[in-house]
């Protein structure tokens, strides 16, 4: 982790099942507050359904290629990720945050050295 640059976002290919694959990559600040705010606007006073809006306005974003037989050689579009199943789309979302999260103690331990608050 330690030569990784702050500025590209990681990624993440997410098995789908024994044929099918969905890359995944993490928001940048500017993308994870621009969904933020679409969501909070969409859905004022409800932050369950901003979350799921969340999630859904995320994919679109995240998503950067498939494959398998049963994506029937479909470009990703915002259109395409509205049809995916709700699980794909949860499945999505779990690796979003997970690409999003801030390094744990041990990655920051590259070196060796104690890391400090």
């Amino acid at each position: 982790m330690g030569t990784k640059s702050f500025f590209i976002q990681p990624s993440e290919t997410i098995q789908l099942d024994a044929e099918h694959t969905i890359t995944v990559r993490g928001l940048t600040w500017a993308e994870r507050q621009q969904i933020a705010l679409a969501a909070a606007t969409k859905h004022p006073g409800n932050a369950a359904a901003a979350g799921v809006a969340m999630s859904s306005m995320a994919a679109d974003t995240v998503i950067v290629a498939w494959n398998g037989p049963r994506f029937e050689s479909k470009n990703v579009t915002p259109e395409n990720i509205a049809n995916l199943q709700p699980w794909i789309v949860e499945a999505v979302a779990d690796a979003a945050d997970r690409l999003s999260a801030p390094p744990s103690d041990a990655e920051k331990k590259v070196s060796g050295e104690p890391t400090k608050s």
